[in-house]
């Protein structure tokens, strides 16, 4: 009998656990659980900054918050630094026309550092039946300070394509979001819907035929050796500083498109991943077309000449003599005649503006 009484308190201690465990988690409140669901705010989840709280949201943090009081006070300083610097740049323009006519009195050789270089259109263009897409599905893996970096990136692409002896059927894809409204608010003046050189799709690019679809990276092991005609190369529209190692490739093998990179190893002296910008990714393809088809003469056209590999017998060369190379084709230093005219114009803008 003592044992049977020793040992119903211990079965009584052992199954007072199992009953009361369930109640309890049970009786638990279930806001808890709910606030663990809820996601961070984020500064880019604020667009209209003139309507911030004045105290930092519960579910942001303190990083979050001092980005967005930096952004809404860039804003606020934003139209008086603007005016700072049209004032600046009306004073050297006037100081840069002054001297020019000054040498043009003296009838004088005028520096190069006075000359204003700009790109010329050729008299003759020739449409080379090839596709380059600029893939700008990438947007929510850059920060704002990127994103503004990829759309300038692709300003200068329609610039070398506009300007390029060779042109080629130069395209975005996945156009929206971020990118899109920065070409409609900041970037408004450029008209880009009025762009001839580059056509703006919202779509991701259309898969027409995947034998004759490319994707470039520089990731990939087989290289691209010529540009073929009736292709398409497309190229990833993303600023990432190195972050997403293999990003591009994935997205081929996952489209089950080729892959390739440009010959950038033979030519280039590079330290690490052998990457390159939209912008000089573009250039490159023209510029192949332009010097007949030549990879060597076109790296040595459009990127700069420190970082080309050189000739054996030229390894004892300061590399800091060597000038960069200029990036747009047709550039040309304007004559004594056309200077006095661009003097004379520049001077009758700023005048109008003034009034």
């Amino acid at each position: 009998m003592t044992e049977e009484i020793k040992e119903t308190p211990q079965l009584d201690q052992q199954s007072q656990p199992k009953v009361e465990e369930p109640t309890i988690t049970k009786d638990e409140p279930s806001e808890p659980s709910e606030s663990r669901d809820e996601s961070p705010i984020l500064a880019t989840d604020f667009e209209d900054l003139n309507n911030l709280p004045d105290t930092k949201p519960e579910l942001m943090s303190k990083s979050q918050w001092k980005k967005l009081q930096r952004k809404k006070k860039f804003q606020e300083t934003k139209k008086e630094y603007t005016k700072i610097r049209k004032e600046k740049k009306k004073q050297n323009n006037a100081a840069r026309r002054e001297e020019i006519k000054s040498y043009i009195e003296r009838n004088e050789k005028i520096p190069d550092h006075l000359i204003k270089k700009r790109p010329r259109k050729p008299t003759e263009q020739t449409k080379i039946d090839t596709k380059i897409i600029i893939d700008c599905s990438f947007d929510h893996l850059m920060n704002d300070k990127e994103k503004i970096s990829l759309s300038s990136q692709i300003t200068r692409a329609y610039s070398a394509n506009r300007f390029s002896p060779n042109t080629v059927d130069l395209q975005v894809s996945s156009f929206g979001g971020w990118l899109k409204k920065r070409f409609e608010v900041d970037m408004k003046s450029s008209a880009y819907q009025n762009w001839t050189h580059m056509k703006f799709n919202e779509d991701p690019f259309a898969i027409d035929d995947k034998e004759t679809t490319i994707y470039l990276s520089a990731d990939s092991d087989e290289t691209l050796e010529e540009l073929k005609p009736n292709h398409t190369y497309i190229i990833g529209g993303i600023v990432d500083k190195g972050r997403y190692k293999y990003l591009c490739r994935d997205k081929a093998q996952k489209l089950g498109l080729k892959c390739q990179k440009l010959p950038i190893d033979q030519y280039i002296n590079l330290f690490g991943r052998q990457v390159l910008t939209t912008t000089h990714v573009v250039e490159l393809m023209l510029e192949w077309f332009n010097t007949g088809k030549d990879w060597k003469a076109a790296f040595e056209k459009i990127l700069p000449s420190r970082k080309l590999l050189g000739d054996k017998e030229d390894e004892g060369e300061d590399e800091d003599e060597v000038s960069e190379v200029a990036s747009v084709e047709g550039v040309e230093d304007e004559p004594k005649e056309e200077l006095k005219k661009d003097v004379e114009e520049e001077s009758k803008e700023e005048k109008e503006e003034a009034k």
